[in-house]
This record gives structure tokens, C-alpha cells and sequence, in this order.
């Protein structure tokens, strides 16, 4: 009896033990999530109330596409001017390569730097508040039929943002630096100072496709230059076209890799935080209907402007067609098919 005893007191002592002692892992990541919050608040206190740290804070966001967007003024410096006028024109005298090498590269660095530019300052899809009137006229007409007596309506069953407290439709994220739920969002990029979503996600993997091309074009006319020209006197010049050659090689190689990932996702019809979800849950990806039908979701039906920086994205984002696994994992996990609130961006 005593032992009896002294097992159920073990027993209520450990279910009473604070939750930082029996999972100290989650406790940490939740002790850090709480931290970043009450950091990101205090800043937008700030932000809100001081135009000098409204100001701060906007130049260093912005500090990244600088630097990205002097990058990429360098590289055209370099082999425009140093390698096809310098070298190839004067120098060499061989005007028509020197002409080709140009009009080539001007067309990767107009897509190049108008891609980045939708990236940057394109709606990232943005959850629109025709979508909030719509979820609450439905809210509306159902209380009243059911004060009627009447039939109650399906009212689609949104999970509700922690942090605005307004719905949020499949696929949807809250991002702290933006301060609104982001249609599809992939991840909030400091690269292009803006989210990547439903509304630019294909002006980001064209950034990611062009910028690769234009690096290994780069660096396959470092090759040509030191075959056929080798070095010259100027040591200056040599100087900035081999940095040039570094930055191309390495950015060739970042980018292969990074872009890689994403066509990856965009063929399997999924995303970084969709992952994330996912293996959290242990669901099957619910919106894989094939490679093909994955990538024109994207990049849309016609072949012609798949790779142009023009929108072409289907749907309206509020809604994804599923395969046969949704039904299923809706029966068995018993909630909405995307509550996705163990995700904090």
C-alpha cells in the first residue's frame, strides 16, 4: 500500500513537473520564439513611433538589393567594357566577337535585372481583404439561417492567424516582417526585401535562373579570355577581371545549388514552409498532381513565356487543386487541411 503509495505520488509529482524540465528542447524553441517576438514588437514600437528608426530600419532592409544590384553593375563593367572594348575591340581588334559577346549579354542582364525587379516590388500575394469580407458574410448568413431555423450552410473551415487574427486560406503564412499572411509563402527574402509568395514566386526563380546563367556566361568568357588573350599589361584591369571571374565562379556555384532545390519543389508541387508542415505532420504532399501539371501552376500553360518575367501563375491563390491524398489526411487528422501555425516566419 505504501509503495502504491509513493508510485502515484512519483506519478502526479512528474505530470506537475514544469514542461522546460520534461521537454527541455521544445522549451528552448519555444523560449526563443517568445524571445524574437517581443523583440520584433518592441521594434515595430519603435518603428511606429520614431521616424529616425522608421528610417534606420528601411535602409538597412534595402541594403541587401543594393549590394545584390551593384553585383550585378560590376559583372556588366567588367566583361562589357574591360574584356569586350578593352581587350577583345581594342586590343584585339575582333570587333564581331566582341559585338556578339555584348548583344548576348544584354539580353541575360535586361532578364537578370527585370526579374529581380518584379521579385522586389511585386505583391507577394498578399492575402486581399475580399477574401476576409467574403469568409465573414458567409459567418453572417449562416448565423442568421440558423436563427431561422433554416438548413445551416457549409462555412469552409479556415484556421485563424495567431497573430492577425483574421483567417487564413490553404498555403497561407503569417510573416513577422511584413506583418500580414502571405498567399503560398515560401520565405521571407532579405535578398529582394520582400516575401516570396504566391504573387512573385516565379519572378524569384527566374532571379534565381538568369543570375545563374549570367554567372556561368561570365565565367565561360573568363576561359575564352585567358585562352586567347592571357594576360595583359595592365595589371588594374587584370586585377577587376579576375575579382569579377571569383564573384561569377562562386555566385555560379551558390546559385546551381539554391536554384536546384527550388525547381525541385516547384515539380513537386510544394514549398519551404509547405516541407516544414508536411514532415511536422507526417502528411502526404496533398497538392502533387504531377510534374507537368506542378510546374504550369507556376509558370503557367504557355511554353512562350514560362522563362519571361511576366505573371503567368494560375489560380488566385486562395484555393489549390488536391489529389486523393486530401481526403484522407482530413479524416485522419480531423482540422482544416492547412493549419500551418507551428510554422513561425
Amino acid at each position: 500500500q505504501v509503495q502504491g503509495l509513493s508510485k502515484r505520488s512519483a506519478s502526479e509529482d512528474a505530470a506537475e513537473e514544469p514542461e522546460t524540465q520534461r521537454h527541455p528542447k521544445l522549451s528552448a524553441k519555444k523560449q526563443a520564439a517568445a524571445m524574437e517576438e517581443k523583440f520584433f514588437r518592441a521594434l515595430q514600437k519603435l518603428e511606429e513611433n520614431f521616424c529616425l528608426v522608421r528610417f534606420v530600419i528601411k535602409a538597412v532592409k534595402w541594403l541587401p538589393p543594393a549590394l545584390i544590384f551593384g553585383v550585378f553593375l560590376y559583372c556588366y563593367y567588367v566583361l562589357c567594357y574591360l574584356f569586350c572594348y578593352v581587350q577583345l575591340y581594342q586590343l584585339q581588334g575582333n570587333n564581331i566577337t566582341a559585338i556578339f559577346i555584348v548583344l548576348l549579354f544584354n539580353v541575360i542582364f535586361a532578364l537578370a535585372n527585370s526579374s529581380f525587379y518584379r521579385a522586389v516590388y511585386s505583391d507577394p500575394g498578399y492575402v486581399p481583404e475580399e477574401f476576409y469580407e467574403r469568409v465573414k458574410h458567409q459567418e453572417l448568413d449562416a448565423l442568421v439561417m440558423e436563427e431561422e431555423g433554416a438548413q445551416k450552410p457549409k462555412i469552409s473551415d479556415y484556421p485563424q492567424c495567431k497573430r492577425c487574427l483574421k483567417p487564413k486560406p490553404p498555403r497561407s503564412h503569417h510573416c513577422k516582417h511584413c506583418r500580414r499572411c502571405v498567399r503560398k509563402m515560401d520565405h521571407h527574402c532579405p535578398v529582394v526585401n520582400n516575401c516570396v509568395g504566391w504573387g512573385n514566386y516565379k519572378f524569384f526563380l527566374l532571379l534565381l535562373t538568369w543570375a545563374q546563367v549570367m554567372c556561368v556566361f561570365g565565367v565561360l568568357c573568363g576561359i575564352y579570355k585567358y585562352i586567347t588573350i592571357g594576360f595583359t599589361e595592365n595589371i588594374a584591369h587584370e586585377i577587376q577581371i579576375a575579382v569579377g571571374l571569383f564573384i561569377s565562379g562562386i555566385y555560379a556555384l551558390m546559385l546551381f545549388g539554391f536554384a536546384g532545390i527550388h525547381y525541385y519543389m516547384v515539380l513537386q508541387n510544394s514549398g519551404t514552409l509547405d516541407t516544414i508542415v508536411q514532415k511536422h505532420k507526417g502528411r502526404a504532399n496533398m497538392y502533387d498532381l504531377g510534374p507537368r501539371v506542378n510546374f504550369c501552376q507556376v509558370f503557367g500553360d504557355d511554353p512562350k513565356y514560362w522563362f519571361i518575367p511576366v505573371f503567368t501563375s494560375q489560380g488566385d491563390g486562395l484555393s489549390y487543386p488536391t489529389n486523393e491524398c486530401a481526403d484522407e489526411q482530413e479524416e485522419t487528422f480531423g482540422d482544416s487541411l492547412e493549419t500551418d501555425q507551428l510554422v513561425d516566419v
